[in-house]
């Protein structure tokens, strides 16, 4: 039989989708042409179809072992080594792709794609955005980059991108509701909650009731969560039955309403006891109640999850233990937990130095805090409370809060967003840019930002606390936005910081806390940074130890109230009767009051706390004497 006769075979074949005999017509029609590259790449295109990578790989290599040059087998060989997990190997195939064609998007995709499964997203990102730019209408390349850059903390850049898929495929829901995240974390609530609303499709709707719950936690209001949940309806399995009563336990707590909240998680367990979430939920309304069998359970579930779910069991069982205390158990379960939860936590140690390094520049002495022009209302008195996690924050802020004249903001996020917007408004792409601006331009259009945020939760006028963790960072930016502002530092014995953030996973943000050096880098920059703050800017500060509050309460408070120019109230004596919504990993704590067993916990540990120690010692970060 004649090549050409094998070829219009192999093709009739094909089209009847007989990839067997296709393959065979193909191969004797190479044998006659064996440097063929057209008829190697067809038996190659075969043999994938027919799911034989091996053979592909082969077919792929004797093309470019007769023609290194040749862009398609690259392009493959990357394709299949990402697919089978050969990372390296992987990126390796593209590179050459690229060096082929250096505009090439599927390259550059395939290589951020690697980098990003080999959990390396900072170098992932570069990669994804080269491949989304050079395919704008690619629909999934916009959501890889999306997804990249929430996931390294760039929300804007991520609801960029998601608008960007969106407009390329609106039909796509499950693209639609990745866009709604992306709202979410910009908070830009109302538009997210319309994006999951405009959400339609059996597939897609738990996913969209689900989305829905978080926004409307991130709205702080756990009431609407519950009333969500009660307009949901019926649930379609038990599974999501399950989960719907862990969102109702978690909101329920939030509220102060711990007894419906303990019955609503093991209602909960009693219909799905294979869902982390509850198993987490559980253990930390109730530790000490957790049974054997329930230990037992969680730990036998931890092989069968995803990396976040093992966290989250881990993180859990280390919690019940530490209620029977057993202290060995509890630090070898977190050094489990914080390691899988590292695998999906990004953390960028360098750039985190030269952010830090950053705003010393930015701001060296005095001088560069004050602005006069354009100043903020007279009646918007904010103040800023900073601290690390776990140090104290939400009991002071909760003080605060009992006072008739304060509002508590929260974790606001309104630094980073007003900064965002601001760029926006004055057409830069990045804060160093904004801040090369003279003061005069950025400055009343990010005020301006800043309280048309709080705006949308009532906050822009009065006093108003803001606890975000990250406003260490931003002092100065803060000092020139609200020359009124008071800043109220709280500290802990370094180790009690450690080991409580240590103990926790953290809703969002906060990646440094699931690795000791992390978490003792973070310390060391927060010693520095109010240092430059109070000592090189000037910036006057009060400095509250958790240690002292907790043995000295009234006169602690006295004095924190002089500094925020507040009159003393009974009330903020008493802040643990506040029925105010909390919504962070403390909300259990103050609503209990002060106890000194809360103080020095670390000594309870011994030497289990030697690497906690190393760490600290490598940054340099002062410990108190022992």
């Amino acid at each position: 039989m004649s090549q050409q006769n094998l070829l219009d075979d192999a093709q009739a074949a094909l089209g009847q989708g007989n990839l067997e005999q296709a393959a065979e017509l193909l191969k004797e029609a190479s044998s006659a042409d064996p440097l063929n590259l057209e008829l190697l790449q067809q038996r190659a295109v075969v043999q994938l179809q027919r799911g034989d990578t091996d053979s592909a790989l082969t077919l792929f290599r004797r093309i470019l072992d007769i023609d290194g040059m040749q862009l398609s087998p690259w392009l493959n060989i990357g394709n299949i080594r990402l697919a089978t997990g050969k990372l390296q190997e992987a990126v390796q195939a593209f590179e050459m792709a690229i060096k082929i064609d250096a505009n090439n998007a599927l390259a550059y995709h395939g290589i951020g794609r690697a980098l990003a499964h080999a959990n390396e997203p900072a170098r992932a990102l570069p990669f994804l955005l080269k491949g989304a730019e050079l395919e704008p209408s690619r629909a999934d390349y916009q959501v890889w980059a999306g997804r990249v850059a929430l996931m390294l903390g760039d929300y804007e850049k991520g609801w960029v991108l998601y608008n960007r898929a969106d407009a390329s495929n609106a039909d796509d829901m499950g693209v639609r509701l990745e866009m709604a995240h992306a709202a979410e974390k910009t908070h830009r609530l109302e538009q997210a909650l319309a994006i999951v609303d405009s959400v339609s499709g059996e597939a897609a709707w738990v996913r969209a009731c689900r989305q829905k719950l978080s926004i409307l936690s991130a709205m702080g209001d756990s009431r609407k969560v519950l009333a969500a949940i009660e307009g949901f309806g019926e649930p379609v399995s038990d599974g999501q039955k399950a989960e719907w009563l862990t969102a109702q336990a978690v909101a329920l707590n939030y509220l102060g309403e711990k007894d419906q909240a303990v019955a609503a998680i093991k209602a909960s367990l009693a219909i799905d006891d294979a869902f982390p979430n509850a198993w987490q939920a559980r253990v930390f309304m109730d530790a000490a109640s957790v049974t054997d069998e329930e230990l037992s359970r969680m730990e036998a579930l931890i092989d069968s999850q995803e990396t976040y779910g093992k966290a989250l069991l881990c993180f859990a069982i280390a919690e019940a233990l530490e209620k029977r205390g057993d202290l060995a158990g509890e630090i070898s379960w977190l050094h489990k937990g914080n390691a899988f939860q590292h695998q999906v936590a990004a953390y960028n140690h360098k750039g985190m130095d030269a952010a830090k390094d950053e705003m010393k520049r930015r701001f060296p002495d005095a001088d560069s805090v004050v602005h006069a022009p354009a100043q903020a209302p007279d009646d918007f008195a904010p103040i800023f409370i900073l601290g690390m996690p776990r140090s104290g924050t939400t009991l002071t802020e909760q003080i605060l809060a009992s006072h008739s004249a304060v509002k508590a903001g929260g974790e606001s996020r309104a630094i980073r967003v007003s900064a965002e917007r601001a760029k926006q408004v004055l057409g830069v792409n990045s804060e160093d840019a904004m801040y090369d601006l003279p003061r005069d331009e950025w400055v009343p259009v990010m005020r301006q930002a800043f309280l048309d945020f709080l705006r949308e939760d009532g906050l822009d006028s009065g006093i108003v606390t803001d606890k975000n963790i990250a406003l260490f960072r931003h002092v100065g930016t803060l000092k020139m936005l609200f020359p009124k502002a008071r800043f109220v530092v709280v500290r802990r014995h370094p180790l009690d910081v450690m080991l409580g953030a240590y103990k926790r996973i953290f809703n969002t943000g906060q990646h440094y806390t699931y690795h000791l050096d992390d978490l003792a880098q973070q310390l060391a920059h927060f010693d520095e940074l109010v240092e430059h703050w109070q000592t090189a800017c000037g910036i006057p500060m009060y400095e509250m130890r958790y240690e002292t509050l907790v043995q000295e309460q009234e006169r602690v408070t006295r004095e924190l109230l002089d500094f925020c120019e507040l009159p003393f109230e009974a009330a903020c004596l008493e802040f643990h009767k506040n029925t105010r919504q909390v919504n962070t990993a403390s909300v259990n704590q103050v609503r209990q009051g002060l106890f000194t067993s809360a103080s020095a916990r670390y000594k309870r540990y011994g030497d289990l706390l030697d690497p906690f120690r190393e760490a600290l010692a490598k940054r340099q970060v002062a410990v108190p004497e022992e």
